[in-house]
């Protein structure tokens, strides 16, 4: 695959019925554009058909998918959970965090929208955690409180769901 593509494989069970698969794409995981057909499975393994697309035109940043699953016989249709790609973007393009070396608030500004909630844990030149913080999906601005820490070195650690995990290294003053 190369820097512009996105792989999307899933599988349902075996059960003798034929579906017709619309895969689905967005950039705000609001509005989604079909973009492909995917109507033979690509093989059938330990009682599932297991089904693959792949797609060529991946947009560069967060692509978000969804499969829109129609059983041929009885027309009854489904959605699978939305599922996000990161294509052709370093961690730098996703986020920014500031300031470094930082005094009291480290601020960590997320340049797309997430669409999962995210996680920042901070961690001291040891290893250990210091602290824990969810954020909801959708939010652009969060930070982390460095006032009542010794200076040094620590780690925040940046947990994305599907987008990965970063480690960003953080001074303090």
């Amino acid at each position: 695959m190369n820097a512009q593509t996105a792989r999307l494989n899933w599988a349902v069970p075996n059960d003798g019925q034929t579906y017709t698969f619309d895969v689905q794409r967005s950039n705000d995981a609001k509005r989604f554009d079909k973009i492909g057909t995917v109507k033979e499975p690509l093989r059938i393994k330990d009682g599932n058909q297991e089904f693959e697309y792949i797609d060529y035109t991946a947009l560069r940043g967060v692509n978000i998918y969804r499969v829109r699953m129609v059983n041929n016989a009885f027309g009854d249709e489904a959605f699978s959970k939305i599922a996000a790609a990161k294509v052709g973007v370093e961690a730098d393009e996703l986020f920014n965090i500031y300031p470094n070396p930082v005094k009291d608030r480290l601020v960590v500004q997320f340049l797309q929208q997430p669409t999962s909630n995210i996680t920042l844990e901070l961690y001291t030149a040891d290893g250990r955690l210091r602290s824990s913080k969810k954020i909801d999906a959708g939010a652009i601005l969060d930070g982390l409180d460095f006032d009542n820490l010794p200076s040094g070195f620590y780690f925040v650690k940046i947990n994305m769901g599907e987008l990965g995990t970063e480690t960003v290294k953080i001074v303090k003053e």
